[in-house]
C-alpha cells in the first residue's frame, strides 16, 4: 500500500475479451446525453445512467456489484459487509480520483472509465466532514485553485 492512500494494482484481473467487448460498446462523446464538466479542475463527460451503456457493460457492472465480488473486495480490503452503490453515484467525503496532470490522448482517442462505489456501515470519525459538498479538490504544491461560481454554489 502506497501514498497518497492505501491501494493495490491487480494486473490482468479481468478477461481481456470481456474488456474488449465493453470498450467496443462504450458510448462515444456524442453518443448519449452526457453530464458535462468543464472547469479549472476537470474536463470530462460522465453518466450515472446504466441504461446509457450496452448489455455487456451493464452485465460487467452488475458482476462488480454482485455478492461474490463484494466478498472478494471485503477479503482484499478488510472491510466487512460492503454494500454496492446501485446508482453508480458515490457519496463519500474523501474519494480520491482524477489525474495529477492533464491527459495527452492521441487525436481521436478518449480516456474511458467505469467508476463503482461501495459503502460500509459506519465510518471512522476522521472520515466524516461537517458540511455537505460534492467533490473536494486538493491543490498541487504551488498551485492555487479558484472554484467557478457554479462550483461555489
Amino acid at each position: 500500500m502506497r501514498a497518497p492512500f492505501p491501494h493495490i494494482v491487480l494486473d490482468d484481473f479481468f478477461d481481456p475479451v470481456i474488456l474488449d467487448r465493453v470498450l467496443t460498446e462504450f458510448p462515444s462523446p456524442g453518443g448519449i446525453q452526457w453530464q458535462r464538466f468543464d472547469n479549472e479542475k476537470e474536463i470530462k463527460l460522465a453518466s450515472a445512467s446504466e441504461s446509457s451503456f450496452g448489455p455487456i457493460t451493464r452485465l460487467f457492472l452488475y458482476h462488480l456489484n454482485s455478492s461474490t465480488f463484494l466478498e472478494f473486495l471485503s477479503k482484499v480490503t478488510g472491510v466487512a459487509n460492503l454494500i454496492p452503490d446501485p446508482c453508480f453515484d458515490g457519496s463519500t467525503d474523501f474519494t480520491y480520483h482524477g489525474q495529477p496532470d492533464p491527459l495527452q490522448c492521441p487525436a481521436g482517442m478518449t480516456r474511458k472509465s467505469l467508476a463503482l462505489y461501495y459503502f460500509s456501515n459506519g465510518r471512522a470519525a476522521e472520515e466524516v466532514s461537517n458540511g455537505k459538498h460534492s467533490t473536494l479538490f486538493h491543490n498541487r504544491p504551488g498551485e492555487e485553485y479558484r472554484p467557478t461560481f457554479k462550483q461555489r454554489m
